[in-house]
């Protein structure tokens, strides 16, 4: 059961314990030197450092509640400057281990009427650091992390616990929540909403090396300023509702700086269901400097896996339309706007597979072209009937009359004389070759016919 007091202003600063409120010694390593040890404008230059100018420095609160730290590594700002509402040394919840959860120190000092505006009530035990600067350029940035007690157990009461950090009197400790620019509160960052904003530290759990029982990401911010001209800064913390429970801010010594915030890329994309998608966050820094990437908002329909900029989103079973979810980077000094990653899951389309058709080849049909039967009729050939030799008989001259007369030939021959036997001669020869021209044309014609 928690106990709350609620102290009038002025009163004498006391310890105030409830259940389970303990003194928890320092994790190794870890040192606060707070406001009894030192001076505001020591604090003040160690967070702003030399080069600065800086004057009109004023601080108002407990001095036991506000000063310098180191060793605090794994909350990702490891030295600078803290605010609380209770006690930055051994009796509050800033140091580690979380051994308890409900560390309280209650000074009875008044709030701030700034944060009473920002909570919308009254606020307690306020811790403020005011100072003037002239800054060498148009803008300024610092990294910072906000912690309470008051996680998780009083989410969404009363007890609204606040940081702001007032640059010419506008608060630039402030993120942006679905378009809204909203403070940095218990309420407004926690486990239930702005989730990617909020690590959690149970007690004994050994989350974090810090009292706190739950803090944010290491958030950042960036503010314009006069350049050349005489500025305004005022950081402040306090409680709401009651002077119970402490809250923290640590604020990032060498932080302080010109910058010009990172940028974060918003995207479209698709995919099928039930099918994963990979994605590659995306952003930039105008000096270059390295992002780091922080999910806001997750999905509504799937979840997101992966580190820093590579992340996979796994759709819900079975869903199909659009989910988003919002991210920021952070150049290690402030962080971007916040932008949108928009994701499509549709339906699984089935294009049928073409069935291969395969036409037939035609067998082909042997045709049998008939060899026409040759007619008993032979095609007419020319017949080259060799010329009969002509034989022109020599011209015969009479031989003179000779008184010799030849007698007749034994044998009953025919008897010639001379030219009278010649030219019967010629005349059966010729005779002879026609006969032979003649039989040798019938040969031909026989065997033609054949």
């Amino acid at each position: 059961m928690r106990l709350r007091t609620a102290l009038a202003a002025g009163a004498t600063s006391v310890l105030l314990l409830g259940v389970g409120v303990g003194t928890a010694a320092a994790s190794p390593g870890q040192t606060v030197t707070d406001l009894t040890a030192q001076t505001p404008e020591e604090l003040v230059a160690s967070l702003v450092g030399d080069e600065t100018a800086v004057s009109n420095v004023a601080y108002s609160g407990a001095p036991e509640a506000s000063g310098s730290y180191s060793g605090f590594t794994d909350l990702g700002v490891e030295s600078g400057v803290t605010l609380t509402t209770g006690s930055a040394g051994e009796d509050g919840a800033l140091l580690g281990p979380n051994e308890s959860g409900s560390t309280t120190t209650s000074h009875g000092l008044p709030g701030d009427a700034d944060l009473d505006n920002i909570v919308e009530g009254s606020t307690r035990d306020a811790a403020v650091l005011e100072f003037d600067f002239v800054p060498t350029e148009d803008n300024i940035a610092f990294s910072y992390v906000f912690g309470s007690e008051e996680y998780q157990e009083f989410v969404d009461t009363g007890f609204n616990d606040v940081f702001a950090f007032f640059v010419n009197g506008t608060n630039y400790a402030t993120f942006d929540a679905d378009g809204t620019t909203t403070a940095v509160a218990i309420n407004n960052i926690n486990h239930l909403r702005n989730t990617g904003l909020y690590r959690d530290n149970p007690v004994d759990s050994g989350a974090f090396d810090t009292g706190l029982d739950g803090l944010t990401t290491v958030l950042g911010l960036s503010a314009p300023v006069q350049q050349g001209e005489t500025n305004h800064i005022k950081l402040v913390i306090a409680d709401r509702g009651d002077s119970s429970y402490d809250s923290a801010v640590l604020i990032q010594a060498g932080s302080f700086r010109s910058n010009t915030p990172p940028t974060a890329a918003s995207q479209n994309l698709s995919t099928d269901i039930d099918t994963p998608l990979d994605i590659t966050l995306t952003g930039a820094d105008a000096e270059g400097d390295p992002l780091t990437y922080t999910v806001v908002t997750q999905p509504e329909n799937g979840t997101l896996s992966g580190e820093g900029a590579d992340l996979t989103f796994t759709p819900a079973d079975g869903f199909e339309g659009e989910t988003s979810f919002t991210f920021t980077t952070n150049d290690g000094s402030v962080d971007s706007e916040v932008a949108t990653v928009t994701i499509t899951v549709s339906p699984v389309v089935v294009t049928p597979t073409p069935t291969e058709t395969t036409t037939p080849t035609p067998t082909p049909t042997e045709t049998t072209t008939p060899t026409p039967t040759p007619t008993s009729t032979a095609t007419p050939t020319a017949t080259v009937v060799p010329p009969v030799p002509t034989t022109t008989a020599p011209t015969w001259t009479p031989a003179p009359t000779s008184t010799h007369t030849t007698p007749p030939a034994t044998g009953g021959g025919l008897a010639t004389t001379g030219a009278e036997g010649f030219a019967p001669a010629l005349a059966i020869g010729a005779g002879l070759l026609l006969a032979a021209g003649a039989v040798l044309l019938l040969t031909r014609r026989m065997r033609k016919s054949d």
